[in-house]
């Protein structure tokens, strides 16, 4: 479980052969941030094309791609966390 902020986020990282890393740099695969936020991968892969046509906002979590269009895709825990957290609305 990490904390962040007032928000609790469960990891799912069951049938990942890599050790987990828990620091905020870490580079997550999109199947990952997909089970952290219980979300389809398909889902990610709609917020990140939806995002070209926003003028405003963000749709989900901030990515980086490595290599050309059709590159790998990996996203910083910490940028996820942070995402969650500007989405955490507080009721009195």
């Amino acid at each position: 479980m990490i904390r962040a902020g007032r928000a609790r986020v469960k990891l799912n990282l069951r049938g990942s052969s890599r050790r987990a890393d828990y620091s905020p740099d870490a580079l997550l695969t999109s199947a990952e941030v997909a089970a952290m936020l219980n979300i389809s991968t398909e889902a990610l892969k709609d917020w990140r094309l939806e995002r070209k046509n926003l003028l405003r906002g963000r749709v989900g979590p901030r990515f980086i791609r490595f290599g050309r269009k059709k590159g790998r895709v990996r996203y910083r825990r910490q940028d996820v966390l942070d995402w969650l957290e500007q989405r955490t609305i507080e009721t009195k």
